[in-house]
């Protein structure tokens, strides 16, 4: 009670959650209900690294770019890129002139554009039978150079395939069918397939390779720090357990909604991984010191309720504020991320204050199980010592802390933006590679160039 009289708020509110420690197998089978309802949208979730999707909504720019798309067509295309001195030989000729005509029906494909289809009307169907002529028509017409079919000193030569609007696993079929037909060119020709629709499978690539390999790595390096704090894997089952049951219900709610991941909401996993992994140690580690008393194991998860209730409503909720102002942002996908923060968060902070109790009270180990580590006693001596310290030196503690921020903001006026998607990949990437080797040659990759 307080000097009016009333619980504080966090009392009260421990108070009226105290069914989930005194009924945890009814808390249990409803989440486990609701996992099982929501987690199959996992399945749903898609990938979308599309340009469209970091377009700033309603902005002059992207009017401008739907009206160019309503009268030109979709800016969506790749270029086949032939590169060496195998180009200007009858059977590199021939060979490229076929590539044209056989991309062009490919599933997915709205036209191609070369040299070959250029010229044809005018030099006749076997252009390979002079190679040294059409190498010359071609060098002489301003526009195979303007429209980025051939370079200016003769050395690579492409030619532009036009897509429809597909979907990105699609566009990804297209590419692996356009890349298996110039997988074997003539000897003395390189081929590629370069453009933003590779650029995007990259990125989407990436993500999955993220999935795959990053975030188990993640998992793993948290199992190894709950087994050392927590004195074995018993002690990393709970934590683990909220931190799948929330990804699960969060990001299947996602692909049930629709959602696609990109390079922005992707950020999520590990965010929410990270976030709710702390609010769980930070219950565990409580409940461990209320069953060192003896008590048993609901007593003992209905004192860590009451005790860190109000704390754990208080960061999860001005966390989920914090990244839920996201949702002001004009870009498409920091609104995603701002939206699904803000649910995912909230929905997490509910979890710990109902899902955990609930696994706490039906803790079946015995006490002497919640005993203190070597991990804990050396932490918490070492903390107590730094602690004890900066106590003892407030002024010189406050100083270096000052000093930090100092040099810290000093580095603010080098910041700087940058938006090109290259950016994201390393520099020997064989798709930033690519890109990089034709805008070298003065060739470019976005049919917008042909205005």
């Amino acid at each position: 009670m307080n000097a009016a009289g009333a619980s504080p708020p966090g009392t009260r509110l421990g108070t009226s959650l105290a069914s989930w420690v005194e009924h945890p197998g009814r808390v249990l089978v409803g989440c486990l209900v609701l996992f099982l309802a929501l987690a199959p949208g996992l399945a749903r979730l898609s990938l979308d690294n599309s340009p469209e999707r970091f377009f700033v909504r309603d902005a002059d720019a992207l009017a401008r770019y739907e009206r160019f798309e309503f009268d030109f067509g979709r800016d969506r295309s790749v270029r086949l890129v032939f590169e060496g001195p195998g180009i200007w030989t009858r059977e590199g000729l021939a060979w490229i002139a076929g590539i044209e005509e056989s991309a062009a029906h490919v599933r997915g494909v709205l036209a191609t554009a070369g040299p070959v289809a250029h010229h044809r009307w005018r030099l006749g169907d076997d252009l390979s039978a002079d190679p040294a002529g059409f190498r010359a028509e071609v060098l002489a017409d301003p526009l195979d150079h303007e429209a980025g079919w051939v370079s200016d000193d003769g050395t690579t030569v492409t030619v532009l395939v036009a897509l429809y609007k597909l979907s990105s696993r699609d566009q990804e079929q297209v590419l692996e069918a356009l890349e298996e037909r110039v997988a074997s060119p003539p000897p003395g020709i390189r081929a590629w397939v370069t453009g933003l629709p590779a650029v995007q499978r990259a990125l989407d690539r990436a993500l999955l390779e993220m999935a795959e390999i990053f975030f188990p790595i993640l998992a793993l390096l948290a199992l190894l720090l709950l087994a050392a704090v927590f004195g074995g894997l018993r002690g990393a089952f709970r934590p683990l357990v909220l931190v799948l049951f929330c990804q699960g219900c969060v990001f299947g709610a996602m692909g049930w909604a629709g959602v696609a991941v990109d390079m922005v909401t992707v950020v999520l996993v590990p965010l929410l991984f990270v976030v709710t992994l702390a609010t769980a140690i930070h219950l565990e580690v409580r409940f461990r010191a209320e069953r060192r008393r003896a008590a048993s194991a609901p007593a003992a998860a209905r004192a860590t309720l009451d005790a860190k209730l109000w704390a754990v409503v208080c960061t999860g909720g001005t966390t989920a504020v914090g990244f839920g102002s996201l949702v002001v942002a004009q870009l498409p996908s920091v609104r995603a991320l701002g939206l699904w923060s803000l649910g995912g968060f909230l929905f997490m902070t509910a979890a710990a204050v109902t899902l955990y109790p609930a696994l706490l009270a039906r803790t079946r180990e015995a006490p002497s199980s919640a005993r203190q580590t070597a991990f804990d006693r050396l932490f918490s001596r070492w903390g107590g010592t730094w602690a004890a310290g900066a106590v003892a030196h407030r002024g010189r503690t406050l100083g270096l802390f000052a000093l930090a921020g100092l040099v810290a903001a000093a580095g603010l006026p080098r910041l700087y933006l940058e938006s090109s998607f290259l950016d994201y990949f390393h520099h020997d990437h064989p798709v930033r590679r690519g890109l990089d080797e034709l805008t070298a040659r003065g060739l470019g990759v976005i049919s917008a160039e042909l205005v």
